[in-house]
């Protein structure tokens, strides 16, 4: 008897749960119309659809979801309070038409599951209603939704002058890696030539050996400035790169009224465009050049370490590292001219 107690108690709570979820639901999200078959009494929003002798008659039974749940809520207080004293009446008649102890003591249980489930269903609708009647009317709005992160928004942009500075200290950090790159492989080389002249002097190598070694050191002293080109390159596109699209942002007007979409264009307009397509032919002109020198630099480098006995992994090693410069240094102008080009369109 007491598990059949617990499972009633635990379904009447579970069933007040759940009103109160589905009460709590914002009707925006359940907006949409919709015209039910057979309307049911309180889950439309007038008598002006069901009673044909209300004054307000219509017809028309176009309901929503919030305005029917509301309905069926309601109904289902009522339902229960009609099946609540069905089942009183029932245990109530089981109690007097016997005189058994265990016969009395099931119409008990029946009256007192009947009036404690009555008791639930009726503290869901007067708690909710007592906190807020709209809670039993099923129209809350919570107003727009802010996300968890409300009240934030992102940093403003950087201005000009700020861009600028950035892009400066990003090319000082890489110069000062640049340096430090060129550094080690020139100390390197200073060592070995070093090394190189005191075994000749000292006459423990021959002439071959001293002249395949003077390679290797010139070989590494190349590297060491295509290092810097390298890096000067990247740098320059940088630099480029941001004051071309400033110029271009400065030469773009809204459509219809200018700028690089056409129509008339103020004088400081048409001499940002002019200088900003100036800064893309530098960008092409500097990927040109610094591409040459790397591709000198390279056919220098390996002939000369050809000439000095290197190894073969060394040289393929080194002509990997050349062509990915190169790679990268057409591929980084190219997004510059880009995005100059879209900063004057956009």
């Amino acid at each position: 008897m007491k598990q059949s107690n617990k499972q009633l108690f635990t379904l009447f709570t579970i069933l007040f749960l759940a009103s109160l979820v589905l009460l709590s639901v914002s009707p925006k999200a359940f907006a949409a119309d919709y015209v039910p078959l057979a309307p049911i009494p309180g889950t439309v929003p007038s008598t002006g659809c069901t009673d044909p002798t209300a004054a307000n008659y219509s017809g028309d039974c176009g309901t929503n979801l919030p305005t029917y749940l509301t309905g069926i809520f309601k109904i289902g207080i009522a339902a229960a309070g009609v099946l609540a004293f069905l089942m009183i009446v029932y245990g109530g008649f089981i109690y007097l038409s016997t005189d058994a102890i265990t016969g009395k003591e099931e119409g008990r249980t029946y009256i007192g599951r009947a009036i404690g489930g009555l008791l639930l269903a009726l503290a869901a609708y007067i708690i909710l209603n007592t906190i807020n009647p709209a809670l039993v009317a099923l129209n809350l709005d919570f107003g727009p939704a802010t996300g968890a992160r409300g009240g934030l928004s992102a940093p403003p942009p950087l201005s000009e002058t700020e861009q600028l500075d950035k892009v400066i200290a990003e090319v000082n950090k890489n110069l000062t890696d640049t340096k430090a790159a060129m550094n080690t492989l020139t100390t390197a080389a200073d060592a070995r030539q070093k090394a190189l002249d005191d075994n000749y002097n000292a006459g423990n190598i021959t002439n071959e050996e001293y002249k395949k070694g003077t390679d290797q050191v010139d070989a590494a002293y190349v590297e060491a400035q295509a290092i810097a080109d390298y890096n000067t390159a990247l740098d320059d596109i940088l630099l480029a790169r941001t004051h071309g699209v400033q110029l271009a942002q400065a030469g773009r007007v809204v459509p219809g009224q200018g700028g690089f979409g056409g129509g008339t264009l103020s004088t400081a307009q048409k001499l940002a465009q002019a200088q900003a397509q100036g800064v893309i032919t530098t960008i092409t002109g500097l990927v040109n050049a610094r591409v040459t020198k790397l591709q000198y630099a390279e056919t220098n480098n390996m002939d000369l370490l050809s000439r000095s006995g290197a190894p073969e992994a060394t040289v393929t090693e080194l002509t990997a590292k050349y062509e990915s410069w190169i790679a990268d240094i057409k591929t980084k102008g190219a997004a510059a001219i880009a995005a100059i080009q879209a900063a004057g369109t956009n």
